[in-house]
């Protein structure tokens, strides 16, 4: 997209799929190796890591899901594991809910 026979030639880019917090955040990371993940932005970095193929910064944004998973994001997190066949977060998922529902 950004190099090689096949680049943009445009001045802009546009990225419809996608808000500017969360490709602010991808490219924070690309340049500076840091990332600055929120409740707001988090499943988009994700989105975007995996999509641009970033493996530290979707480990990154796997772990900052799997610590701020809550009852009001799960089902929004757990079609993100599914979509992107990720296990670990996926298990965290069914983890989350088993353990609501032998509380309850």
């Amino acid at each position: 997209m950004f190099c090689g026979k096949m680049a943009e030639t445009k001045e802009n880019i546009d990225l419809p799929d996608r808000e500017y917090e969360g490709v602010f955040e991808l490219l924070r990371y690309i340049y500076t190796d840091e990332v600055c993940l929120t409740g707001s932005n988090g499943m988009q970095v994700s989105f975007l890591a995996e999509k641009y193929m970033i493996p530290c910064l979707a480990k990154e944004c796997v772990a900052y899901l799997r610590k701020n998973l809550d009852s009001s994001s799960l089902f929004y997190i757990l079609k993100h594991a599914q979509q992107f066949a990720n296990e670990d977060l996926l298990y965290h998922c069914w983890d989350f809910i088993d353990t609501k529902k032998t509380r309850s």
